[in-house]
């Protein structure tokens, strides 16, 4: 999730939820226009979302933020989802206080696997720089690094989804308000039934789209370790 200002005269701010498809796609859940980034403000988006799509306060959801600090106070209306924080951002933060070396270092203690990975990772870092290394450990690390989150992170890091489809909508967010809803409304509908069309392509009793068949098989696009029969 992410909230991005409107461009007319009338200074507002676009909240979006955007998911991803069994293809791999972005797909916007929600959107809605409110006056900045409050806690009051993200409290009527997710109550509302929440009201639109109940799956959305549950266990296995993990909410990707850049740790804004009112949808951090209003997540409390999602309290079965697990709350997660883009390590661009924190990684942002480390490279204007620290320099480019601490945050690309911040970069591979977030991207670690292990606990042990971790804990090697940040001692480089505290090679690097004691002070660095004393910020990053005060982060709560339970809400970016897979061996410590409590949920899944689906292999995503970053909130980097919500801000390409911020992207697409940039011609959009210059329009009044009623005809910008209006067209992100539109463009979703669009999109969906192009979706739709693409899924009839598939065999009948093909539960998987070809994406997900694929990684089921191994030939992941991370990895492309090719499939083996006899496993």
């Amino acid at each position: 999730m992410d909230g991005t200002f409107t461009q007319t005269q009338f200074f507002q701010t676009l909240f979006l939820a955007v998911g991803i498809d069994a293809d791999n796609h972005a797909v916007l859940l929600a959107w809605g226009l409110v006056e900045s980034e409050t806690e009051d403000s993200w409290r009527f988006f997710l109550t509302n979302l929440k009201s639109a799509m109940p799956i959305v306060n549950s266990s296995h959801v993990t909410l990707m933020s850049d740790r804004d600090k009112g949808l951090a106070a209003a997540s409390t209306e999602l309290p079965e989802t697990k709350q997660a924080h883009c390590i661009q951002h924190l990684a942002e933060n480390v490279g204007k206080t620290y320099r480019k070396e601490a945050r690309d270092l911040f970069r591979t203690i977030a991207s670690s696997l292990t606990q042990d990975e971790y804990e090697a990772n940040l001692q480089r870092l505290q090679e690097h720089s004691v002070p660095a290394a004393q910020y990053v450990n005060s982060l709560d690390r339970t809400k970016y690094c897979a061996p410590f989150f409590p949920g899944k992170t689906y292999a995503h890091l970053t909130s980097n989804i919500v801000e390409s489809v911020n992207n697409s909508l940039l011609d959009k967010r210059a329009l009044p308000c009623l005809e910008l809803l209006d067209a992100i409304w539109h463009k979703l509908m669009h999109l969906r039934f192009e979706r739709n069309i693409d899924s009839k392509i598939y065999p009948q009793g093909q539960n998987f789209t070809s994406y997900s068949q694929n990684l089921l098989r191994g030939i992941s696009f991370l990895t492309l370790i090719p499939y083996n029969s006899t496993q």
